[in-house]
């Protein structure tokens, strides 16, 4: 039921229709937005609703997935808008309370950028590489002898690579 609920109500956003607000809320809910404002009563989430679709359009709002914990729901998804003739895009995360009679009595969004980027993924492909090709070799060695000499010069030069904390970790491991 809850997952219903839920799923209706990011759906009245699409279509425009507050009833699945006036038929899911408890009277005393509280909504807070991922930016700031907080909606203190049903009333006041209903004006917000009827203001924010006299002025923008919900163009996606597509959930990711929906996790129920006994009355609480939590539900990832990605939001894209047109608002005053702005496009807004991001992903998010609400929390959802309902009381027994499975009334939403509480709402908090938290937002993420949705364009998201890898910054150490070409660092981290190229420690794997030379953390396997060093596992490999050390593997070659055996450790009741004293290493050669190239041995050591190529261990030597793959740790060169490595020239952080974090980096001497990853040989440790």
């Amino acid at each position: 039921m809850k997952k219903e609920i839920i799923s209706e109500y990011f759906q009245s956003w699409l279509d425009k229709n507050s009833k699945v607000i006036k038929d899911n809320f408890d009277d005393k809910a509280v909504y807070s937005e991922c930016y700031g404002p907080i909606y203190r009563n049903k009333k006041e989430i209903l004006a917000w609703f009827s203001d924010w679709n006299e002025k923008g359009t919900v163009l996606v709002w597509t959930i990711k997935r929906i996790i129920i914990i006994h009355q609480t729901g939590i539900v990832e998804w990605h939001f894209k808008c047109d608002y005053l003739n702005k496009i807004s895009e991001f992903d998010g995360v609400s929390l959802i309370d309902f009381n027994l009679e499975d009334k939403i009595i509480c709402i908090k969004e938290f937002e993420s950028k949705s364009d998201h980027y890898y910054p150490y993924s070409q660092r981290i492909k190229g420690r794997i590489i030379i953390f396997s090709k060093l596992t490999n070799l050390l593997r070659k060695i055996n450790t009741f002898r004293p290493l050669t000499k190239d041995e050591v010069q190529t261990i030597e030069k793959n740790e060169a690579h490595f020239n952080d904390q974090d980096d001497q970790h990853l040989i440790m491991l």
